[in-house]
């Protein structure tokens, strides 16, 4: 038995239902309150219908009956809108957990091991895209539907009880043939081999595309460079394998359709046979007849519901979260020094030939040396610079980006612009990409559609401090600016040398 819990403990399906209390325990006990309500209601409603047909037919009061009967009714179209909210928000706030969690993982682990590791790659994609309706609805609506499946399966497993009044064997018979379509057409419920490394290369691929084609910055150099029909055609592509991994592993199989179709037919044909010949023989009576009639007729909902394709597309990135929570602390560890760190360097820091290299890849750092003096400080930008002294070019083919907006908050952005002399001095052209940038709207509280006017003002500040090249939206009025900082500053040269 221990065994049997430990293995269900490690089902993916599992895991999902462990993580809704954890992320809203309020809301997860209405959840499932709500679907054991729902699915208990239709057996209530079927011996209600059964008492108030019995009344009619005895000629008794039938007042209270009918009373009861439609007070089910109502509260049965009530509370599947009631559910639908708890499980949007429930859905929602598990979102929210599993993101909290994802972050924490990430940045929890002082080193960066655990961010380039290709072992927690495919992992890492599906904790990360798993809301953004790539491969399956959100959770907020992924939670409607798995609902949805558990009460039509607990539905039909109730109905299934009622009919042990009329006989021990026909809720074995009728629940068991229904239940047995889950087996015999397990295969093509549910996608079971969406982990394999092949949908995970398919379903990067993809990703990978479609945020090329739709964020801004990546989508403006495809059109630059001409590269939009291949990033189009390269999406289609790999999305289409998607669907054609996902056919091959749900497709139905004829066998087991007719199986299936054999089993169900002849357990249903048993039952009501039974009740006809029960019937005929007066060992039932008009309401009894309905109450079981609708119960053996309800009991198919076993086939129905279940652990559905939502359930299954919804477990599985909770499952890589939890998985990347415990496997990348180790991967991201930093080994600890036994020196105190108060007042240190005394003299220098010092890098004696260090190598490092990306886990399959070509050395980033080979036999490195490196000396900083205390007190000073030293910025490591890119080898690009390195790379076109070595091929002969000149400092006028070179054009340095202070990449405002670039891992820096507005604060930083706007010091970057005002000190753009300090990088121009430097002897290179200096590019300016200031136009329409993020820091422009929380420095100001503008929508990306109010920024024209500080876009402008940025070039013009950019200008008069050594930017000789600038990256714009608004290309009329930006020429504007530029020929008019021109003429102030060749204004200026010429009084200087008037002055001299």
């Amino acid at each position: 038995m221990p065994r049997v819990l430990a293995r269900l403990a490690q089902r993916n399906e599992w895991k999902f239902f462990s993580v809704l209390p954890k992320a809203d325990l309020g809301l997860a006990a209405a959840w499932w309150a709500l679907l054991v309500l729902r699915g208990a209601l239709p057996a209530v409603f079927a011996v209600g219908m059964g008492a108030l047909v019995a009344a009619v037919q005895n000629g008794a009061a039938v007042g209270s009956m009918l009373a009861f009967v439609g007070a089910l009714f109502i509260v049965q179209q009530m509370v599947a809108p009631i559910h639908l909210a708890v499980s949007y928000n429930l859905g929602d706030r598990t979102a929210a957990w599993l993101y909290d969690q994802l972050t924490d993982a990430c940045i929890r682990p002082p080193g960066m091991g655990h961010l380039e590791d290709q072992r927690l790659t495919a992992d890492l994609t599906v904790a990360r895209d798993f809301d953004l309706g790539m491969t399956g609805p959100p959770l907020s609506i992924s939670l409607d539907f798995i609902a949805g499946g558990l009460v039509s399966s607990f539905s039909g497993f109730a109905l299934a009880v009622v009919l042990f009044g009329f006989a021990w064997w026909a809720p074995i018979v009728l629940g068991g043939a229904w239940l047995s379509t889950h087996w015999l057409l397990r295969e093509s419920g549910v996608w079971k081999d969406r982990n394999t490394d092949e949908v995970r290369s398919a379903q990067r691929d993809a990703d990978y595309a479609f945020n090329l084609a739709v964020d801004p910055p990546a989508s403006k150099e495809l059109r630059l460079f001409g590269l939009a029909d291949w990033t189009i055609a390269r999406f289609i592509t790999r999305r289409t394998r998607l669907h054609d991994l996902q056919y091959e592993a749900t497709r139905l199989r004829e066998r087991p359709v007719f199986s299936s179709l054999l089993i169900v037919a002849a357990a249903n044909v048993l039952v009501f046979w039974a009740l006809a010949n029960a019937v005929v023989n007066g060992r039932l009576t008009l309401g009894e007849l309905v109450v079981y009639a609708q119960c053996a007729v309800g009991t198919s909902l076993i086939a129905f519901g279940g652990l559905n394709w939502a359930l299954d597309g919804a477990s599985a990135p909770v499952a890589a979260v939890l998985r990347l929570g415990s496997a990348m602390a180790p991967a991201g560890a930093l080994s600890n020094g036994v020196r105190e760190g108060a007042r240190q360097p005394a003299r220098e820091v010092r890098f004696r030939d260090v190598s490092f290299a990306y886990p399959g890849g070509a050395a980033v750092l080979d036999h490195f040396d490196l000396t900083i003096p205390a007190g000073s400080s030293l910025a490591i930008v890119s080898g690009a610079d390195w790379l076109m002294v070595d091929c002969g070019r000149a400092a006028t083919q070179r054009a340095i980006d202070a990449g405002l907006d670039l891992g820096k908050t507005p604060v930083m952005s706007g010091v970057l612009l005002r000190e753009s002399r300090v990088l121009a001095d430097l002897g290179y052209a200096l590019l300016l990409s200031a136009s329409n940038k993020r820091y422009l709207g929380d420095l100001l509280g503008l929508d990306i559609d109010d920024r024209r006017e500080v876009s402008l003002a940025s070039v013009a500040i950019g200008i008069a401090h050594g930017c000789r090249i600038v990256r714009v939206h608004d290309v009329r009025g930006s020429a504007d600016v530029c020929r008019m900082m021109q003429a102030i500053l060749e204004a200026e040269l010429e009084r200087g040398a008037e002055t001299a």
